[in-house]
């Protein structure tokens, strides 16, 4: 559950991000620490799934989707910083 919880804590930090970079604020470090803190995600997400041994799991599918959403927020704020 922890896990969930920091991922909460992380998109809404994106959320913050997201919105500075629509007032032109973002900076690249923000973003390399961004893509850091998806790189854990993924490595979370295949620990689950090796130890659940199924794609089913809820617990993967709510990995998954996190991780889905925490790309989907990333490749936001790199749109509107290349602008």
């Amino acid at each position: 559950m922890e896990f969930f919880t920091k991922r909460l804590i992380f998109i809404r930090t994106l959320d913050l991000l997201y919105n500075k970079s629509k007032e032109g604020g973002i900076i690249m470090s923000e973003m390399d620490e961004i893509l850091t803190q998806i790189e854990d995600l993924r490595k979370k997400l295949n620990m689950l799934i090796k130890e659940k041994h199924i794609l089913l799991d809820p617990k993967v599918i709510t990995a998954s989707q996190i991780l889905d959403s925490v790309l989907n927020e990333y490749n936001e704020i790199a749109k509107k910083s290349d602008k």
